[in-house]
Order: C-alpha cells, then sequence, then structure tokens
C-alpha cells in the first residue's frame, strides 16, 4: 500500500488506503452496476407485457419507424432523438374508442381542423433544417 501525503494549506490529503478498503469499494460498485443491469431489465420485460393499441395505433406506430428506419439508412452517422406529441383530437376515433368517451375539441384547435391541409415537402435533413429555422 503507498500513502501520498501532502500538505495544502495545513490539511493533510491522504491518497490511498488499505487494500480492504479498495476491495470493498470494488464490490460495491459491481453490486450497484449488477442491481442497476437487473432493474433495466425488469423494465425491458414490463414494457414487452404492455398492449400495442389497436390496429390504427400499430400503423401509425410503424409509420413513425419507417421514417427512421430510412433516415438512419440514408444517414448512418446521425445522432437523433425521434419524439411524436399529439392532442388527443389527432387520433380523435383511436383515442375515444380506447378511453370510451367522447372528447370536446377545443376550439382553437376546431379552427386549425378547418383550413385546407397544406404539404411541405422536406427530403434532407438539411431541407429540415432550413424550414425549422426560418423566421
Amino acid at each position: 500500500m503507498t500513502t501520498l501525503s501532502r500538505s495544502l494549506y495545513n490539511v493533510d490529503i491522504h491518497i490511498g488506503g488499505t487494500n480492504m478498503e479498495t476491495v470493498i469499494f470494488i464490490i460495491i460498485g459491481i453490486l450497484i452496476s449488477l442491481s442497476a443491469l437487473g432493474y433495466a431489465f425488469y423494465l425491458y420485460k414490463k414494457i414487452l407485457t404492455f398492449d400495442e393499441g389497436d390496429e390504427k395505433v400499430k400503423e401509425i406506430s410503424s409509420y413513425i419507424k419507417e421514417g427512421a428506419k430510412a433516415f438512419l439508412k440514408k444517414e448512418p452517422e446521425a445522432h437523433i432523438v425521434i419524439l411524436e406529441t399529439a392532442h388527443p383530437t389527432k387520433f380523435l376515433d383511436v383515442v375515444e374508442t380506447t378511453i370510451g368517451k367522447e372528447i370536446t375539441i377545443p376550439n382553437q384547435i376546431k379552427d386549425i381542423m378547418e383550413k385546407p391541409k397544406k404539404s411541405i415537402p422536406i427530403k434532407s435533413y438539411d431541407d429540415l433544417k432550413s424550414f425549422l429555422l426560418k423566421g
């Protein structure tokens, strides 16, 4: 065992320790790591038991997955996070069927739903980036 000591502003700093202390810290680290892996595995198994949803939800999910795979195939070095958020009215029929009650559509969304749909083709990440950064 090597103990280094250095005086710093009249405070002794000791680096080192007994072999037993080192072994204890290594064992604690391994136990914490194994516990974390065990919990991750538990969550993985739990998620696999969840219902995938009805056919409409599966269809929408497949579109998101397909788009993500196409992007990653074209841009294999990209690091991305894909999130999908939506108001329940976006999938009104699915949500109402799932929760078993009718949803009141807010006036702001009713106004948007009455407007004509507009689609903008975006073919690359750079196109998306420039579109999002436009003022």
